[in-house]
């Protein structure tokens, strides 16, 4: 399992989309490390479902169908990564956890994000324990 502490957390609406950042440090990146969760409005009852997108720093390394579930949880966030999840976002683990302060700035507002993915036929892979 990968654990990072977050240093920002933010979120926010679209006209298409619902998005979390979550910002930490890593080694590969440093400070400027930041996983990107996104979940799409879904209009089009003849296109598919997608899921969750994932994307770390770009959208070179992202995409869809890289995690099997997001569960929020009180202090952290939890992935749960495909093997493609693992390869494309660069992660050295299948489960990698984001922690965070339950009064931190932004937290309340992830908490509500992750309720309104939650409810979206997208927001599928989204849990909250």
């Amino acid at each position: 399992m990968n654990r990072f502490s977050c240093h920002s957390l933010k979120s926010g609406t679209t006209d298409w989309e619902i998005w979390v950042s979550l910002g930490f440090t890593s080694e590969k990146y440093g400070r400027e490390d930041v996983l990107h969760i996104v979940c799409g409005f879904h209009d089009d009852d003849e296109e598919p479902l997608e899921g969750i997108w994932l994307e770390r720093t770009d959208q070179s390394e992202g995409g869809s169908g890289l995690a099997t579930c997001v569960t929020l949880c009180a202090d952290c966030i939890r992935v749960q990564l495909t093997s493609r999840g693992v390869k494309t976002l660069g992660f050295d683990a299948e489960i990698v956890e984001f922690d965070f302060q339950k009064d931190q700035e932004g937290a309340e507002e992830i908490r509500d994000a992750f309720l309104d993915m939650r409810s979206e036929p997208n927001g599928f892979q989204i849990h909250i324990a």
